[in-house]
């Protein structure tokens, strides 16, 4: 994929897919859906984005990448998100290595799924 057209595409793309999927962070957080759905609908998102750049002409491996690095922006709001403490945590405050395990085991179970 190269060109002005194309790169114009791919930032514009990149650009969206990073809005949806932190829209989609704030809708469950606010809704305090469980994560078992939190962490594959965001996984949905960042697979949808890169079978749209495939489709628009973009190398499998650069589609690949921009699936991961979604997934990576995903994974750091969601940690950011658990980071947060929540009242009565005082005395258990949340830990990083938890949330990115947590994240990371859901992942895992929804890669199949894409």
């Amino acid at each position: 994929m190269s060109g002005a057209k194309t790169d114009a595409l791919l930032r514009v793309s990149r650009d969206m897919a990073k809005a949806l999927v932190h829209a989609e962070h704030i809708f469950s957080c606010q809704r305090f859906i469980d994560n078992s759905e939190h962490v594959p609908r965001m996984v949905h998102l960042a697979s949808a984005a890169a079978a749209f750049l495939k489709k628009e002409g973009a190398s499998a491996d650069e589609s690949n990448r921009f699936r991961e690095q979604l997934i990576d922006y995903a994974r750091e709001l969601f940690v950011a998100e658990w980071m947060t403490p929540l009242e009565g945590d005082e005395e258990r405050p949340p830990k990083e290595k938890d949330a990115i395990a947590c994240f990371d085991s859901h992942l895992k179970q929804c890669s199949g799924r894409d």
